[in-house]
């Protein structure tokens, strides 16, 4: 939250200021109605976000920040009270860069806007007949061989893993799913060694 209230909003967090964010586990766990539950308390100088779960106080943090959305220094909150949690346990964003490849800097702004709408799954479609996008130590053919096929204006790029585990570790809230589908590995593997025989 903080990187984002300096980045979109232009806002720095200190230790003294007139309005404080106040981050907390609820006292009565009780309230809760399921694991994404939070309540959202301003007033007075002070906005208090609380649930039972952390991934609750990350659903309240994105709901401040859409407070914020479209306004103008110096920012404005009326006093108000929040209660909400999702009605669905599977909020998700399938995205099929088997077919479709796009930038490791595409796929960041994506997980922004994600986690923006509190969705919490990520179907991450790295593989098809189409391509295989992810590099694997040890099966290098899957990236050589299996990423290409004789398909006119495909794009034929694959992620390497460190860039990969590193957006997935520093830029995934930890509210997010990843659901990575590969569908044809053991086939891919199979034809390539089959290649070789």
């Amino acid at each position: 939250m903080k990187e984002k209230l300096a980045t979109i909003h232009g806002l720095e967090v200190v230790s003294e200021a007139p309005v404080t964010v106040h981050l907390d586990y609820l006292p009565e766990r009780g309230t809760a109605v399921n694991d994404e539950y939070y309540r959202i308390d301003t007033g007075n100088g002070l906005i208090n976000i609380s649930a039972s779960t952390s991934h609750g106080i990350f659903n309240g943090t994105q709901t401040l920040l859409s407070l914020l959305k479209g306004q103008e220094k110096p920012f404005r909150l009326e006093a108000l009270s929040i209660r909400d949690y999702p009605d669905l346990p599977y909020r998700g964003q399938m995205l099929d860069i088997a077919r479709n490849f796009t930038t490791v800097e595409h796929l960041k702004k994506l997980v922004d806007v994600i986690s923006s709408y509190k969705l919490n799954v990520l179907h991450f479609h790295f593989s098809d007949d189409e391509g295989w996008r992810l590099e694997i130590p040890g099966l290098e053919e899957l990236t050589s061989v299996g990423a290409r096929r004789d398909i006119p204006r495909m794009n034929w790029n694959v992620y390497i893993r460190a860039t990969m585990a590193t957006m997935i570790r520093l830029q995934l809230p930890p509210a997010t799913d990843i659901t990575p589908v590969k569908n044809l590995s053991i086939y891919c593997v199979m034809q390539l060694k089959g290649m070789y025989v």
